[in-house]
């Protein structure tokens, strides 16, 4: 009986501390990640049961301790656009009546609210279904602005080669060739989300794009560009003694991973 009392608690806690956890995301990288962008309008939802084997408890009936637990929820939809993926549906695209998603928040399941217009990424599964959850982009088409728009129509798309990466604090120590760096705000105005572009340059390399938009954003909100406090490319010369891992030219910071000779006095050559 004490062995039965445990195992019932410690389901108990399990459950209570299940949660949807996702790492933050750039939406043009949601975007190049994801099998299918598009656009559409919620009409209505419908929860699914799978059988009477799924129970949790029920504590708003006393008299009906168990309730059956939905696994998972399928939105009725009017899709007005794909951005991506059309194609892989095999012509179907506009005929698709329902996005799915898991009937449990903690499981990442989406809540959307009807007669609401979105714009959200999402995966194919199981017979040609469209499933999304909390973790791909999701958000009400109304609020895109101008320079969101223009990636999904262009940039996006054409700079998918890119990837960004993001950091906070001293955990940022730059990008590499094909990457950009990000630092999410959690709190207000993230302007990079907002109005940045992660785009191949001349060289082959990646780099923020700046623009108008983007340089108020981060006035007006005290931000910095990633990697803006970075002073000049030190090359190491060739015959420079070197750590194991460590490439023969970097883009350095002045933190600490800048190359200085006297840095390196306990190096033999």
């Amino acid at each position: 009986m004490m062995l039965l009392s445990a195992l019932v608690l410690l389901w108990a806690v399990v459950t209570e501390v299940w949660s949807c956890t996702c790492f933050p995301t750039h939406i043009q990288d949601q975007f190049c990640r994801a099998q299918i962008v598009l656009v559409a309008t919620v009409k209505g939802s419908e929860e699914i049961y799978q059988n009477s084997i799924i129970k949790a408890p029920n504590t708003r009936d006393p008299e009906n301790p168990y309730e059956m637990m939905p696994v998972e929820r399928k939105y009725k939809v009017r899709i007005h656009r794909f951005f991506k993926g059309e194609e892989l549906l095999g012509g179907k695209g506009k005929r698709v009546k329902y996005i799915h998603t898991s009937a449990s928040g903690a499981a990442c399941g989406l809540h959307l609210n009807k007669g609401k217009t979105y714009i959200l990424s999402a995966r194919i599964q199981r017979q040609g279904e469209i499933w999304s959850s909390m973790c791909d982009w999701v958000q009400t088409f109304k609020t895109l602005n101008r320079h969101q728009l223009k990636g999904i129509k262009f940039h996006y798309r054409r700079n998918c080669k890119c990837s960004i990466s993001w950091c906070q604090g001293s955990y940022c120590r730059g990008p590499g060739p094909r990457e950009c760096e990000w630092v999410p705000q959690f709190y207000g105005s993230d302007c990079l989300q907002e109005h940045g572009f992660c785009m191949i340059n001349s060289r082959g390399t990646c780099q923020w794009k700046k623009n108008r938009q983007l340089r108020k954003c981060l006035e007006t909100n005290n931000q910095q560009m990633p990697g803006s406090e970075v002073r000049e490319m030190y090359e190491i010369p060739g015959d420079a003694p070197h750590r194991p891992g460590e490439y023969e030219s970097w883009r350095s910071s002045p933190r600490d991973d800048v190359y200085l000779p006297e840095r390196y006095a306990d190096i033999k050559r």
